[in-house]
């Protein structure tokens, strides 16, 4: 936003007009669908804002936002949207469709009464908005469509348009710059009346009315299934490629998918329809796109991490689980999470997460996070099924994990301590007689006598709320909710696989570029997964946190 200039006078103003753009588009993030409500969410939450955004001097008044967005070049704010979606999206060799958009509320402050129209530029796979291209009316669209096109590089893609857009002059402008086209033709369903004349020449022809209930002399009146029927539509297309109908059918879907995802989302969501801007509906309608890329590269991330987690990241947490099974020392916790949509249940419903590490017993580490709808001890049952009778494992004191029937149970004295600490009245944390206050000191000396043993190296190192303290470290706000239960499992495999990495030593970022390079999958045996783990030397070179 710094590059669009400010349209404002050189004096000092006390607002930064890149920071009032980032507010508004914020503001149409969080449901809210004008200017004024925009700017009244972000002081509610000035604070939660000021952790990302300078904002000195708070949030700028309605006259400001107003007076930016009206003044600021509507070709410069959108050149700087198109640059900002060219760094996520390349437009080469992708289907990219086009459509006008009607701006009605705006009609009423227009001269003609004719409502001014927006130009769009979207891709029809992912539904991002490429361009923008503001037109006074429906008419300017055929001359406006090759201005578009100049602006974008279609080399090797697909273009389409609506029928008003099968220009040749469109077409070549396509062809120049290295695209292909598939254009609709549409055909004229208007019913053809023979013309008939009577003996003296008088013409006798019957009107359209008569002619569909009773025909005439040259010709039967029209069955409902030859001329009038509805059911099927006859569609021309013309193609530069040598295509099949299938083929031409599917492209043909997605042009019309953009109604569904873009016009209908910007009208219903972002209620642009009853937008009456008139000044800055140009670049009100950028800020609206800004928000809908950004939801739109929110879901289409979101499937991207589902993806990979279940092809590329399962079998090597998979391959963590078989080992962690195996060790003598582990630990367990839970805490809980928030799964929108889940089957028969509310979204208000709590669900958990739970963790599943191993002990410091000088072994590599490894840390395994899993989602369950509920706390039931089952879910620590079903994950060290198989384990060896006589293994310890470190929880709290949660019944549930009586279930573990061959387990030898470690209290977490760290939790026991904080009891204790809960446990003592106001002013008497020097009194001495007190049972929490001595609960307290024999905790402390416990720890005190295990940092000598390890000192020494005379036992096992294991760390005692090493479960509780390792949930915090991704930080609560990244598990505030997950939207599906299919997000929740794909999250918990990147968790696991950050905290491993990091707890072996690795920048977690590398590691998981090398797993995406090296693309792990079901049918590899374990010798092979061995030797994508955070501990293989090869790994550690590659993947070593420098820092």
């Amino acid at each position: 936003m710094k590059a669009v200039p400010d349209p404002r006078c050189g004096r000092e103003t006390k607002h930064d007009h890149a920071e009032v753009l980032v507010c508004l588009i914020i503001g149409f993030l969080a449901g809210r669908t004008t200017i004024r409500r925009s700017l009244k969410w972000c002081k509610k939450h000035l604070e939660e804002l000021r952790e990302y955004l300078p904002l000195k001097n708070g949030i700028a008044s309605l006259s400001t936002a107003c007076r930016i967005l009206s003044g600021t070049d509507v070709e410069l704010f959108a050149l700087e949207f198109m640059e900002w979606i060219g760094e996520i999206l390349c437009t080469k060799g992708i289907h990219i469709s086009i459509d006008g958009k009607a701006l009605r509320a705006a009609m009423e402050k227009v001269k003609n009464f004719r409502a001014p129209m927006v130009l769009n530029a979207i891709d029809a796979a992912t539904g991002l908005v490429l361009a923008q291209l503001p037109i006074q009316n429906k008419d300017c669209e055929i001359k406006a469509i090759p201005e578009l096109l100049r602006l974008l590089d279609i080399q090797g893609s697909i273009v389409t348009t609506d029928a008003i857009g099968t220009q040749t002059r469109i077409m070549e402008q396509i062809l120049s710059q290295e695209g292909h086209f598939v254009k609709t033709v549409g055909f004229s369903r208007q019913i053809r009346i023979p013309v008939e004349r009577d003996e003296q020449g008088n013409d006798i022809t019957p009107d359209t009315k008569t002619f569909l209930e009773k025909g005439s002399r040259r010709s039967p009146k029209p069955v409902q299934d030859e001329e009038m029927g509805r059911d099927l539509q006859k569609t021309g297309m013309i193609s530069d490629m040598e295509l099949g109908a299938e083929e031409l059918g599917r492209i043909k879907r997605e042009l019309w998918s953009v109604e569904n995802r873009l016009h209908h989302v910007l009208d219903d969501t972002f209620r642009e329809d009853r937008s009456p801007a008139k000044k800055s509906k140009n670049n009100l309608a950028l800020i609206r796109k800004f928000a809908y890329n950004i939801l739109r590269i929110a879901n289409t991330m979101a499937h991207w991490t589902i993806c990979c987690a279940g092809n590329y990241f399962l079998p090597m947490v998979g391959y963590f689980h078989r080992l962690l099974t195996v060790r003598k020392f582990v630990a367990a916790d839970e805490t809980p999470i928030q799964v929108l949509k889940e089957a028969d249940r509310r979204p208000q419903s709590k669900s958990y997460v739970w963790l599943f590490r191993s002990g410091d017993d000088g072994l590599n580490p490894i840390i395994i996070y899993q989602y369950h709808p509920t706390r039931n001890g089952d879910a620590a049952a079903k994950f060290f099924q198989g384990s060896a009778a006589g293994t310890y494992i470190n929880v709290d004191g949660y019944a549930r994990y009586n279930k573990l029937k061959d387990f030898k149970r470690c209290c977490c004295y760290a939790q026991i301590r904080r009891y204790f600490l809960e446990a003592i009245p106001k002013g008497k944390e020097k009194d001495y007689t007190d049972p929490a206050v001595q609960g307290l000191l024999y905790c402390n000396k416990l720890f005190e006598y295990e940092r000598g043993y390890r000192e020494k190296g005379l036992s096992y190192k294991q760390i005692y709320n090493r479960a509780e303290r390792i949930r915090n470290l991704l930080g609560r706000r990244n598990w505030l909710f997950c939207d599906t239960t299919d997000g929740a499992d794909a999250s918990m495999m990147v968790y696991s696989l950050l905290e491993t990495a990091r707890a072996n030593g690795l920048n977690p970022q590398k590691y998981l570029e090398y797993l995406l390079e090296a693309r792990p999958n079901k049918n590899m045996s374990d010798e092979e997964l061995e030797n994508m783990t955070p501990w293989n030397p090869e790994v550690q070179e590659c993947c070593v946190n420098k820092s």
